[in-house]
């Protein structure tokens, strides 16, 4: 099927058959609502079961219910969808329904194999849990999973599964206000606005590029300075330097382990491993397939607290899984990016990972000499 309506050149692959159809990038681009009107034209044309999901759906007003609705009118469709408040139907038969992924169980997205199309709107938000019990849910002969979203870091699991490794059968396109032709004069104002006075989110907002660092980062700005600047690239495993683990733990929230090396000036960030629900000999496991030359495993304040069921601490966990050890003591973080260098420089059984802020706080900026990003 062809488009019967204009839709933006770079979004006409809708219409072709690919087992993944992802468009991502900045506002203005057209995307939702060119995604909305291929999918209602595709409904007219045959049955269909379409899944309209989104990582967080508390209720029906924050689905593309709406949007929908109004591309119906636009399109012309009044009378051949009937839309009622939970879905919208068609009168041969085709069904949109609305649902969030974070909120259901294994077994109800389960009970999602039947639809034809999956639109998983706001893709940013979707966790990797939620990712890899939808994908193998829809799997109807010739089923499709559509992709809309504007990304934030390029660290988020959906940036990683669909941009930075495509997957097979998959057609992705970067869409931006540019590439739509029907970019409206009062959001050329926002964007002049924000190019303008908001300089520093304006690639993410307008662009669809990821950002440096997390809003609220303490040192946002200065990642931001360092990417733009050219310092931040991909470093590797050096065999001769020992390799240092930071934990940070979690059980429900995520377990995040970064993988670092010392040279001289240089902390480099080597590598980093983040998941949930798995047991602290798994990630041992993992760690030492990896084969590094292993320094010191840092974990935190909370590594001595004892389990309350069998009695012992993560911190001894790991040392009779023959990892060397050092717990960090609990500090107020912001004491210790708003304290002067020679106060750190002073702090007792200093860790070496405290050079890097000391280092960072005395020159005003990350090292020109450091390297400091995941080679994942």
């Amino acid at each position: 099927m062809q488009p019967t309506q204009k839709f933006p050149s770079k979004l006409k692959f809708l219409f072709e058959p690919h087992r993944y159809k992802v468009a991502y990038g900045g506002r203005g681009s057209g995307k939702s609502w060119s995604y909305a009107r291929a999918l209602l034209m595709m409904g007219t044309e045959k049955p269909l079961r379409v899944l309209c999901t989104r990582e967080v759906q508390k209720s029906i007003k924050q689905s593309v219910h709406t949007l929908l609705k109004d591309q119906i009118q636009a399109l012309g469709l009044g009378e051949f969808y009937e839309v009622v408040e939970n879905a919208i139907r068609g009168k041969n038969g085709t069904e949109f329904n609305f649902a969030g992924l974070a909120t259901n169980t294994v077994e109800s997205i389960k009970s999602f194999e039947g639809v034809d199309i999956v639109w998983c709107e706001e893709a940013q938000n979707i966790s990797k849990r939620s990712w890899d019990i939808l994908i193998p849910t829809i799997r109807k002969p010739d089923s499709e999973i559509w992709v809309t979203f504007n990304p934030y870091m390029d660290t988020d699991d959906t940036y990683k599964r669909f941009i930075i490794n495509k997957p097979n059968n998959a057609r992705i396109e970067k869409v931006n206000y540019t590439d739509n032709p029907f970019f409206p004069k009062v959001l050329e104002i926002e964007r002049e606005r924000c190019r303008n006075h908001n300089a520093e989110d304006y690639g993410n907002i307008w662009e669809g590029d990821t950002k440096a660092a997390a809003d609220g980062a303490i040192y946002h700005n200065e990642i931001r300075q360092a990417q733009e600047s050219g310092r931040i690239t991909t470093v590797h495993p050096d065999a001769l330097l020992k390799t240092h683990i930071v934990m940070d733990l979690g059980w429900n929230d995520s377990m995040s382990i970064i993988l670092c090396q010392r040279n001289l000036s240089e902390i480099r960030i080597i590598d980093y491993i983040e998941d949930d629900h798995r047991t602290l000999d798994s990630y041992s496991d993992q760690l030492k397939q990896l084969g590094h030359n292993w320094g010191t495993m840092y974990l935190p304040h909370d590594a001595r607290n004892k389990d309350f069921k069998y009695g012992t601490s993560a911190e001894e966990i790991m040392q009779r899984l023959n990892w060397q050890t050092e717990v960090i003591p609990k500090a107020n973080i912001a004491i210790l990016v708003t304290a002067p260098p020679e106060n750190i420089l002073n702090m007792p059984s200093k860790p070496f990972w405290l050079d890097a802020i000391i280092s960072f706080k005395a020159n005003g900026s990350i090292p020109e000499s450091g390297t400091y990003v995941p080679n994942l």
